[in-house]
């Protein structure tokens, strides 16, 4: 009786033994599981916010540039009133608008006018235009020509100005100064427009034909981020023209 007894007790210590053991080992993948959890949810948080800082540097990049290669342009109209001469001379212009001489003149079917400068007169070669416009730039050469046989015309009589419209738009000129900053002087260019040390970045400009002016690629490491933009810029010419700007981070 007592022999068996015993093999009673050990029996059931056995049993209390296993599940002892079972129970521990269930707590111990349970743990396992859950670190195993943990560890991957911060390893995809990690590369979420990853992409979402480069995004949010490719958004700044792109104000950046598009601040850089952007610049001042005033626009007027003028209306003609039955004019008696191809070429009119526009009296006190430049002081009525309070515009300087560094200015392109295009008449509404987009034909460039040629123009001259006669003290405070402006002089436009009409060619039977009685509507165009004047753009002013710094990023415009100064007209310092004068033209002959030019009909004088008053304001209010003569011809009617229009409001003057001041407006900020791309131009080509600073888009190949900003390249011509780039290739020279990278960290200078990169610290005036306080792009962060950990990105790099570059752009690519694409004109109405194609044709691009685009940063030369270097030390292109890691992931690539691109952002296109659909443009309105003014070329060296004075004609407004659509195009496209891409930045780019990596």
């Amino acid at each position: 009786m007592k022999s068996k007894r015993l093999s009673l007790v050990r029996s059931t210590s056995s049993m209390l033994s296993q599940r002892k053991g079972s129970h521990v080992g269930f707590v111990v993948s349970f743990i396992l599981f859950i670190t195993f959890i943990l560890f991957m949810y911060l390893i995809l948080n990690l590369k979420v916010d990853f992409g979402q800082q480069k995004a949010n540097s490719l958004d700044y990049v792109k104000v950046e540039v598009i601040e850089k290669v952007s610049g001042n342009l005033t626009s007027v109209s003028v209306a003609l009133n039955n004019p008696e001469s191809s070429c009119i001379q526009l009296n006190e212009f430049l002081t009525l608008t309070e515009i300087s001489n560094r200015i392109v003149v295009i008449s509404d079917s987009g034909e460039i006018l040629n123009t001259g400068i006669s003290g405070q007169n402006l002089q436009v070669q009409i060619s039977g235009n009685t509507f165009f416009r004047i753009y002013e730039s710094e990023e415009f050469a100064p007209q310092t020509g004068i033209l002959n046989s030019c009909q004088l015309l008053s304001e209010g009589q003569g011809y009617t100005l229009g409001l003057v419209r001041d407006s900020k738009e791309i131009f080509e000129s600073k888009v190949v100064s900003l390249l011509n900053n780039y290739t020279t002087d990278y960290d200078k260019i990169k610290k005036d427009m306080k792009i962060s040390e950990s990105d790099e970045f570059g752009f690519i400009f694409i004109d109405k034909d194609g044709n691009q002016i685009r940063t030369p690629e270097k030390n292109l490491s890691g992931n690539v981020y691109v952002g296109g933009t659909p443009v309105q810029y003014v070329k060296t010419n004075g004609a407004i023209e659509s195009g496209f700007l891409n930045t780019i981070i990596w």
